[in-house]
Formats: C-alpha cells, structure tokens, sequence
C-alpha cells in the first residue's frame, strides 16, 4: 500500500474535479471545478457552483476562487434570497440559478484563439463562459475578477 500526505491526497481530489485548465509559467493553474463532489456526485452548494474557477499554485493550494462582477447583468442579490426561501421561493428563478463557469479561454491581442495551447503567456487575455446564462467574462489572472462583458442580444425585427 501507497501511503499518501494529506496534502497529496487533497490535490490528488482537486485534481480529480477539474475539467479544464490552463497551466501558468509559476507552475501554478486556474482551473474550473466540474462542480460536483464525493463519490455520490454530489451537487455542490450555489454559490460554489456559480464560482467554479480556482487559481492553484504549484503545490495545488487555492490562491484565489472566481469572484463576478456582473455589472448589473445578473441580480445575484435577488437569486439567492430565493433559494434561500427553499420551497416558498420563486421556482423558476430557483431553476436559472445554477450558473457555472463551463469553459475557458484564451487569446491574444489580435483575437487569435490560443486555447489549444493550454498554457498562459503574457500579452493573453483569459476569458471565461458561463453557457447556461451565456455570459462571457474576462477574467483577471491575479486577482480572480470575473467582469462580465455579455454583449446584449439585438434582433433584427
């Protein structure tokens, strides 16, 4: 039998949950959490589900989990006074309030998709799509900061 440290196990289950990541030059990554935990598949709460990106160092501590800023695109405010009623809450709000980060992205000045590449250079910018809501962020690498920068939908009609 293997023994493992703590520490190794609990980035082995890290490790285990993301789905995708974009490794730094530090050794370090940010990563999306699939969102579930344990063996039983088990939901994570709202609000970690709505904040599923990590920036990990290279021994897979948390330096930072995503924070949004939505700039008035998504009342969370609202949202979470409803689940929060449970049962008595607005059921369709309740049902939209699962919004996690889905995917990650990267490209340079020029618009270039770098994604393939996996890895962050400087010059990049990374972005991060949350596809149940659509919403598009830009995302800070050293601070966490998703912005939503949603375009609006136009119609023609």
């Amino acid at each position: 039998m293997v023994y493992k440290s703590e520490a190794a196990q609990m980035t082995d289950d890290i490790a285990r949950n993301i789905s995708i990541s974009v490794a730094l030059p530090d050794g370090g990554v940010i990563a999306i959490s699939n969102c579930l935990i344990g063996d039983e598949d088990e939901i994570i709460p709202i609000y970690d589900h709505n904040h599923n990106i990590f920036r990990l160092d290279k021994n897979g501590n948390v330096l930072w989990q995503v924070q949004r800023d939505d700039k008035g695109a998504i009342n969370w405010e609202r949202i979470m006074a409803e689940v929060d009623k449970g049962d008595e809450g607005d059921p369709e709000t309740i049902r939209h309030a699962r919004k996690p980060f889905t995917t990650l992205y990267l490209l340079d000045s020029e618009g270039n998709d770098l994604t393939k590449t996996g890895k962050w250079v400087d010059g990049l910018t990374l972005y991060g799509l949350s596809v149940n809501y659509g919403g598009r962020y830009q995302i800070d690498i050293d601070t966490g900061i998703a912005t939503n920068i949603t375009e609006s939908p136009t119609r023609d009609w």
